[in-house]
């Protein structure tokens, strides 16, 4: 039986030309799953940020309020200014970002000089709990996207996540690889460092061999380069079937360092797919709130909507906090599909990857680590 990558006459359409596949993952974002577990995502990650901030409350600065600017609410539906377009175009791309924002703030926050120990704490602790919180719900997102594009089967919320939490050693230890590296060389740096507090003769030392320090820097940046570019291909690796972190680690490192042209080209053309999407959820969200108003305020009056949907409705003791509550969760649900859609494009980029470098056909996907055994 001939494989769909496997056809005579040269390398396969998707192997030279894999952008239509990748621009089903917009259609892959809106499955309802994908999105019941990317809230569930950013829900505990609040949570543990918000002990985290009340443990540390100096440096609360290091985690921000997931839902204190909103998600997307219909600012498509209005007409606007050429700036005004442009404005909103800047805050869809924060909304598409976010995802990898998550790691990169507590991350440079752990690796900004003078910081403190306390601070620097904070921050680490906050990183382990975006690797642990995304590893398992990203991981559980990745995992539907990549069964869905080979074909074998449905998996279920719960199904999903019952698979992220048996392979949660592995999709939390893969991105710890790079961090452990991080951690040594900034060992063996600090400890030049002690030759500072030295008096003149420490500094001479210090400055003859700072090369070894500065060369140490260069292996650290190209361990947070390498984390902050293949933390979701690692995590996808694991829902791909890697066999443990290392093999999830030395895939994904392998794969970016033969492809790296056509990874960052791939990237351009996700974000792109990702501002469609954004935009497309915009109008639905901000549709579902409008009309909902509009429907309501056929028989309740515009005055009464006005107070308990408008920034006033503290004045209304219990509906006042029910009717937020609510619309809340059209907001959280809409910001969730930022992330659905980053780890359902990270599943289909690391399917890519593997199908370019190994030659391992799409449809492959090892299913028996879930207790699953494939098809023949």
């Amino acid at each position: 039986m001939v494989d769909e990558d496997s056809r005579v006459g040269g390398p396969p359409l998707t192997r030279l030309c894999p952008a239509p596949r990748l621009i089903g993952a917009i259609r892959l974002a809106f499955d309802p799953r994908k999105l019941i577990i990317a809230a569930m995502g950013l829900v505990l990650l609040q949570v543990g940020w918000t002990r985290l901030d009340w443990l540390f409350p100096a440096s609360a600065s290091i985690t921000p309020d997931l839902f204190e600017t909103g998600a997307p609410s219909g600012i498509f539906l209005l007409p606007t200014t050429r700036d005004g377009i442009w404005d909103q175009l800047a805050l869809l791309h924060s909304w598409i970002s976010e995802p990898i924002h998550l790691l990169t703030t507590p991350l440079f926050a752990m690796l900004e000089p003078g910081g403190g120990w306390a601070r620097m704490l904070h921050a680490l602790l906050s990183l382990l709990w975006v690797i642990v919180i995304w590893g398992i719900c990203g991981g559980a997102i990745a995992r539907i996207a990549i069964v869905q594009v080979a074909k074998i089967r449905q998996t279920g919320v719960g199904e999903a996540l019952r698979f992220s939490i048996r392979s949660a050693g592995t999709l939390i230890l893969a991105p710890l690889c790079p961090l452990l590296g991080l951690a040594f060389c900034a060992t063996v740096v600090s400890v030049f460092g002690l030759l500072y507090r030295l008096p003149a003769v420490g500094f001479t030392i210090a400055g003859i061999v700072l090369f070894i320090p500065l060369t140490l820097g260069f292996l650290m940046t190209l361990m947070v380069a390498g984390l902050v570019a293949g933390w979701p291909l690692m995590v996808a690796a694991v829902a791909g079937g890697a066999e443990n972190a290392l093999d999830a680690w030395s895939r994904t490192f392998s794969y970016l360092n033969q492809r790296i042209g056509a990874f960052v080209a791939l990237l351009a053309l996700a974000w792109l797919e990702g501002i469609v999407g954004l935009i497309l959820v915009d109008l639905f969200a901000g549709g579902v709130i409008r009309l909902t108003l509009w429907g309501l305020g056929l028989t309740a009056g515009d005055a009464q909507t006005a107070v308990l949907f408008g920034p006033s409705n503290a004045l209304v003791p219990i509906a006042g906090g029910a009717h937020p509550f609510w619309i809340g969760w059209v907001g959280i649900l809409a910001k969730s599909w930022s992330y659905s859609f980053f780890w359902t494009a990270a599943g289909l980029l690391y399917l890519w990857l593997r199908n370019d470098v190994d030659g391992t056909p799409w449809s492959e996907c090892e299913l028996t680590t879930a207790g699953i055994t494939s098809p023949p």
